[in-house]
């Protein structure tokens, strides 16, 4: 996954030929199986589900790496791994019984059961066994069915590494400016309302004649594309279509139909389709296609408009998409209840039979390939699995569609794409993929676009895995944890081009919150609000993500206590986290300083209890100032081993406080702190450097 930090060159300057850029570039996994010694998982970075303590277990510390795992019965715990391709791979468990020699544990692989209640011999504290896995991600599952187990770690033979930061993804990305071009470069921008200042990078290519091109030579085989393209408005705000052709080493392979129906709101939040009303944003769209054959490194892709219009080119994902997955025993077909695959008909009343026919005969759910048109949403009871055959090939597509659990337990949603209807936000409907409360539940593979909200969860529920969701222009949020949810994760996922807060922990009162995490999510271009934010609760985290291109209204990483929520409290952390061109202007004063790539902002009460921590940060090129504090009193907030590199102000300090600050690095930063008075204090540690001086301007 390559992602090229962009070339600072004046606005609308006509080129001609290769601009190629390699300032900054994103985590990516090595994708070499390690066949020897395999690659080791540990068991405290894996989703754990624990139903009961263990109170007592003995495990040869000589085998331990890490922190051990303790796991009764009926508790389970989720690996994700990464494979090169499909087969069958030997997985060695480190692992120890409790309090017998032999105990019985269920295995499954991506929700596949693989062994079921086998008696496993633990004690010498390893035991391996071959698991069918597939290309890309994967879950391994062990839950304990009788007695009680230390899990320490699991290596695979054959995995991949993972990225050591954001998701681990199947596509290399490269931005148009990049590329070999003719045409216009727009940007560097940020000004909100500008094409460029919502374009990956700030910067994008546009075409305007007939003689204008991008063109992608990717590095690695691919055989489908996403496009990410602007095109304009028509006068009335309804939008308008048009056709991109794409040409594969200079012969046509096929016409993008693009669309500006899912893009362009004017005037103030929430944000209409009205252009009268002024303030021109949310400019761009996505487009994808799937080929008929996959093409190796060094091939030229080049787009080339079709239509009388300007397009605007941002970028190109060039996937590795695996053949469709085929429908495992003990399932039933929404086909066989009447579901059309043709989109023509409204299947979902065949949905909704299906389900109940599933629950009532103890079988799984499957959707086939085909595009089915759903007029409603439908719900999903306790232990309900509902599976697709991957989501380039079955496709839910229809107004505020999507499941809703009902206080459910034990769902599982795999492969499948959910494509609504929705170009402007209406938060009177639910307009979400996954919906309601889920616990205990496991959601892996989804592709989401154009619903309101990618999966908006309201609890109380707890246990609940995201895990490999690719969630892009929406009108709302990609995911928020709303209210009273508890030892929840979102990992391994990409959201990009949302109308709100890419990742959110919303813990409104007066439900308990806490314990949930956002971890190894790429996160990128919020249309409003900030990349991730946690806005109370206690214990919860977000750690080792890559944040990009807060646009207006947000910040990289925002936390404290927001919108009537339970107190920050605990321990919050933000550790080993990548922020890349975060902060933004103010949407109602842009001649503000803005918000902060960190913003910590307590507008529901103070920062005063537990502790707040930023560890390993690394933050580049800073809309205008690295960290923000703003209302409410904050104490108790550390910030250790930070490097940052381009920004007006280390710190903007606009309320009272007080912070640690040890090994904080600041460079291109002009001043290190902004203060007008306000009685803030930062104790320093060791190891800080670049931000000595203060004004007040």
């Amino acid at each position: 996954l390559n992602i090229s930090m962009k070339l600072s060159l004046a606005l609308a300057i006509f080129l001609f030929g290769v601009l190629a850029s390699a300032i900054h570039q994103i985590p990516v996994s090595n994708n070499v199986p390690d066949l020897e010694n395999g690659i080791q998982y540990e068991a405290e970075n894996a989703f754990k589900n624990v139903k009961s303590s263990v109170s007592s277990c003995k495990f040869d510390d000589k085998k331990v790496s890490g922190t051990v795992a303790m796991l009764s019965t009926e508790s389970y715990i989720i690996f994700t791994v990464n494979i090169a391709s499909d087969g069958i791979y030997p997985v060695t468990l480190f692992a120890q019984s409790c309090d017998q020699s032999k105990t019985l544990v269920n295995i499954h692989a991506n929700g596949h059961p693989q062994m079921m209640e086998e008696p496993l011999d633990l004690t010498a504290g390893a035991i391996t066994h071959d698991l069918s896995l597939r290309f890309g991600l994967n879950t391994i599952s062990y839950m304990v069915q009788g007695g009680s187990v230390a899990i320490d770690r699991i290596v695979v033979k054959g995995g991949i590494p993972m990225a050591p930061r954001g998701a681990t993804v199947q596509y290399e990305e490269i931005e148009a400016e990049a590329s070999n071009y003719q045409g216009y470069l727009i940007g560097p921008d940020r000004a909100w309302c500008s094409l460029p200042s919502e374009a990956s990078g700030r910067q994008a290519v546009q075409l305007n004649s007939s003689g204008n091109f991008v063109e992608f030579t990717p590095t690695s085989s691919f055989n489908a594309i996403v496009v990410r393209f602007s095109i304009p408005n028509t006068e009335d705000g309804v939008g308008q279509a048009a056709e991109l052709n794409l040409l594969v080493n200079g012969n046509q392979a096929t016409t993008l139909n693009v669309t500006s129906y899912y893009s362009w709101t004017y005037g103030s939040y929430p944000f209409f389709r009205v252009p009268s009303q002024g303030n021109p944003h949310h400019f761009y769209d996505d487009v994808r296609f799937l080929f008929s054959q996959t093409y190796p490194s060094g091939t030229k892709v080049r787009l080339i408009g079709a239509s009388p219009i300007t397009y605007t080119i941002d970028l190109a994902d060039f996937y590795t998409v695996p053949a469709p997955y085929s429908m495992p025993s003990g399932f039933i077909s929404v086909i066989d209840h009447g579901a059309d695959p043709t989109g023509t008909q409204d299947s979902a009343p065949a949905f909704q039979e299906t389900i109940e026919a599933a629950v009532s005969g103890g079988h799984a759910v499957w959707i086939p390939q085909g595009k089915f048109h759903l007029t409603y949403r439908l719900n999903m009871p306790n232990s309900i699995t509902i599976r697709g055959a991957g989501p380039w090939y079955t496709e839910l597509w229809g107004h505020d569609v999507g499941f809703d659990g009902q206080q459910s337990t034990g769902v599982q949603l795999f492969d499948y794409a959910v494509f609504g209807t929705t170009n402007v936000r209406v938060d009177s409907e639910v307009s979400s993929a996954v919906g309601s409360s889920l616990s205990s539940s496991l959601v892996q593979n989804l592709w989401i676009e154009h619903d309101k909200c990618g999966m908006w969860l309201d609890g109380p529920f707890d246990s609940l895995m995201i895990t490999g969701v690719t969630i892009r222009n929406t009108f709302a949020d990609g995911v928020n944890f709303h209210q009273g949810v508890t030892n929840s994760v979102v990992e391994q996922s990409v959201i990009r081009n949302t109308g709100d807060d890419g990742l959110a922990m919303w813990p409104q009162q007066p439900q308990d919150y806490h314990s949930n995490t956002f971890k190894f999510n790429t996160v990128s271009l919020p249309m409003l609000a900030n990349t991730i934010a946690i806005y109370g609760g206690s214990d919860n985290s977000a750690t080792d993500n890559y944040c990009a291109d807060t646009v207006v209204e947000g910040a990289g990483l925002q936390t404290g206590t927001r919108f009537g929520s339970v107190q920050l409290g605990g321990q919050t952390t933000f550790a080993r986290n990548t922020l890349v061109r975060t902060g933004s202007p103010d949407m109602y004063n842009p001649s503000s300083s803005g918000e902060g790539c960190i913003w910590i902002y307590s507008d529901s009460g103070p920062i005063s209890t537990g502790g707040l921590s930023f560890d390993q940060i690394d933050i580049s090129d800073a809309y205008y100032q690295i960290v923000m504090f703003y209302q409410g009193q904050t104490n108790n907030v550390s910030f250790t081993n930070i490097n940052a590199d381009g920004a007006e102000y280390m710190w903007e300090e606009r309320t009272a406080g007080s912070i640690y600050a040890a090994n904080v690095v600041a460079t291109n930063v002009q001043t290190g702190i902004w203060n007008c008075g306000v009685p803030f204090t930062i104790t320093q540690g060791p190891g800080n450097s670049g931000w000595d001086s203060t004004k007040c301007s």
